[in-house]
């Protein structure tokens, strides 16, 4: 005559403390539940770790009671005499339950593992004249079987939990699968994720008791964000962890991770903003991607042995993690994850317009092209950049063929802001065999005194050894924000501050990634894209910021950022993409150069996907372009405008990006060795 039932048992478990089973409960309440932790490990003293309610209501359980007593069985008729002693009862008399008994079958001591050390169950009849004492003698006859079958289920979702928890999911999965013979291992194609906190050891030092909640937080959402795009973590490595995507399609693997990075990022800039509300540490996450063939399997001795991935790709995606800090970037991948496919489209090059460029100049004649892509080799340099008479210069990978030619200097535009390893080698080899480089791939570097060390040593080693020059420039940063405006200050009397702007309709750039991933259009208003990090946009327009100063003569005391998001009104389709009503739509941001508490160098993008987009913010000159405002004596405003060959502002800026490096190539080749800013070189004409 049984009416309802549950059954439940203690567990190990890295968060709850059990798992309960009911059966003829209100449906609307779960069959199984997790249940948190009554009381902590002896030891243990941080209160976040327990379930206080549950605590509460455990100790005023009939279990309890007889955990207290030793006793092993309690039964009570519902009535309203019961009500006192236990008042969860009163509910189940509500529902017209009659009898109640409480059973414990303990485990001997061999059997005991952490707290699982019985089985708990409890029986209700809604019989009006409750259980018989025949039904009782059953119950204590049949339920320890019961038990028996319980703790062994219990003990085969544990075993799996645990591998799961502490192997990671895929590896804990294998392990129970019955790969365990050390030495095995098999030889598989991944994506490897190595990431660490930037400044640990700092927050270790001076705030030792918040290490392990640091971890924690941190860790909840990078791995949350590693396992939502299908990764598998391996290790957590103090503050570091390893992680895998499998690629059996590489293409499909790299998508999944830089998602993952991309979420992890937006997640770790929230989980900062609420740490430092309530004044607690932060920190950032520096992230190193690379794919390649790894060992996955045991590995050890024969009496402590390792799940993991080895090989020389894995200790690439370290080393990659580590240059993160070095070149002042938080996401870095390796030249292999770059030519995935796929992976560089969502990347922005000028290459195609410095080629047509330097074909097309009076002064400068092409004899190699260098290019990555298998695709791309052996094609006439004018195929790849929409020229129609050939110039019969084919395309290479051949590195050392390419540095053994007799050039007296090279445009280097393969993208750098995810590999700048691989781009700092590239360029330091061409430097060092003599040639002078105009590049657009490492934006920190159009202000070489500004830059990291460990950024600039090479390059200067490089330079030293090959009698080269080099400088980096493009239009922003570079000529619409360093040249321009110090040309215009030349002819004040007085300069107060100096404002550069960008304003353009960015609905016709056609690199969805950079725009709905990194900057964050078409995500909802709390979403905080990698752009908006913190420091981010720093990194990326603070040496631009430096080289005004500079020019000016001001000593900075810092740099500060601001920013400002709109949402769309409407939904509305460009060429990139849709942007839906209510997500982002207009993004209006700041870098400032902070002289005695007031902005004096200001570098500032309004960005619109919709012309429509925030009326209130300034208007863009013609379709859209730059505007430089000097306030000071006289005040004054210039603007320029850009038209590509296809009428579009977009195009436009590219190629003045590309032109900028061409067109210096002469007053780079006559400069002396070494790295070169815009104030360095004479001023540069077509």
């Amino acid at each position: 005559p049984i009416s309802r039932a549950q059954v439940f048992i203690d567990t190990l478990h890295p968060v709850h403390e059990g798992r309960l089973v009911r059966w003829g409960h209100d449906p609307s309440q779960p069959a199984v539940v997790e249940y948190g932790r009554t009381a902590l490990p002896e030891g243990v003293s941080d209160p976040h770790l327990a379930d206080s309610e549950a605590a509460a209501r455990w100790r005023a359980s009939p279990f309890f009671h007889l955990l207290q007593t030793g006793e092993s069985l309690l039964r009570r008729r519902l009535t309203t005499a019961s009500d006192p002693e236990y008042s969860f009862l009163r509910e189940h008399r509500a529902v017209g339950m009659t009898d109640y008994v409480a059973i414990i079958d303990r485990f001997a001591p061999e059997g005991v593992i952490g707290e699982m050390d019985c089985v708990y169950s409890s029986w209700m009849t809604a019989r009006a004249e409750g259980f018989a004492d025949a039904h009782i003698a059953a119950l204590t006859r049949v339920v320890p079987n019961l038990a028996l079958a319980f703790k062994a289920a219990a003990l085969a979702r544990m075993t799996g939990t645990l591998m799961e928890t502490y192997l990671g999911r895929d590896a804990g999965r294998r392990v129970l699968g019955g790969r365990i013979m050390r030495g095995v291992a098999d030889r598989i194609d991944a994506v490897i994720w190595f990431s660490d906190l930037r400044g640990f050891t700092r927050i270790t030092d001076s705030a030792p008791d918040e290490i392990i909640p640091l971890l924690n937080a941190y860790a909840d959402v990078v791995v949350s964000a590693i396992h939502a795009q299908g990764g598998d973590v391996l290790k957590l490595i103090g503050d570091g962890i390893l992680a895998i995507f499998a690629a059996a399609d590489r293409a499909r693997a790299c998508a999944a991770a830089l998602a993952a990075a991309t979420a992890a990022r937006s997640e770790v800039g929230k989980l900062k903003e609420r740490r430092a509300h309530g004044g607690l540490p932060v920190t950032d996450m520096y992230l190193g991607l690379h794919v390649g063939e790894v060992f996955y399997g045991n590995f050890g001795s024969t009496e402590r042995l390792d799940f993991t991935v080895v090989g020389p790709a894995v200790n690439e995606a370290s080393r990659i993690a580590a240059m993160c800090r070095s070149v002042e970037q938080p996401v870095l991948v390796s030249e292999a994850f770059a030519n995935v496919e796929g992976m560089r489209r969502r990347l922005v090059s000028v290459g195609r317009y410095a080629l047509r460029g330097i074909i097309g100049h009076p002064d400068m004649e092409l004899v190699g092209l260098w290019v990555s892509s298998d695709a791309k080799a052996g094609r006439d340099a004018a195929e790849l950049c929409g020229l129609d008479e050939p110039t019969g210069v084919l395309a290479s990978n051949d590195t050392d063929a390419l540095l053994a030619m007799d050039a007296d200097a090279v445009c280097y535009t393969a993208t750098g802001d995810l590999r700048p390893v691989e781009a700092l080698q590239d360029m330091s080899a061409i430097l060092a065999s003599g040639k002078n480089v105009v590049s657009s791939s490492l934006v920190p570097l159009v202000h070489p005194a500004g830059a990291l060390p460990d950024f600039t040593a090479p390059l200067e080693e490089a330079c030293a050894k090959g009698k080269s020059s080099f400088f980096t420039s493009g239009i922003d940063p570079g000529f619409a924000n360093d040249v321009l405006p110090l040309l215009l200050t030349g002819v004040s009397e007085r300069i107060d501050t100096v404002r550069v702007q960008e304003v353009l309709n960015y609905a016709t750039y056609d690199q969805p990634e950079v725009l709905f991933e990194t900057m964050g259009f078409g995500k909802p208003m709390d979403h905080t894209p990698i752009l908006l990090m913190p420091s981010v946009l720093s990194l990326a327009w603070g040496g631009t910021v430096r080289l005004l100063a500079d020019g000016l003569g001001l000593a900075l005391d810092e740099i500060a950022e601001t920013y400002e998001k709109r949402a769309a009104d409407e939904t509305f389709t460009t060429k990139p993409g849709t942007v839906e009503k209510g997500t982002m739509a207009g993004l209006r941001f700041e870098v400032q150069g902070v002289v005695d508490g007031k902005p004096r160098v200001i570098v500032e993008h309004i960005t619109r996907m919709h012309n429509d987009v925030a009326p209130d913010w300034p208007a863009p000159p013609g379709k859209g372009g730059y505007r430089v405002i000097i306030e000071g004596s006289p005040n004054m405003t210039c603007e320029l405008m850009l038209e590509g060959d296809d009428g579009d502002e977009n195009s436009g800026g590219l190629i003045v990006t590309a032109m900028r490096l061409v067109n210096a190539i002469p007053a780079v080749d006559a400069a002396k060795p070494g790295l070169m800013s815009a104030l360095d070189l004479p001023p540069i004409s077509g």
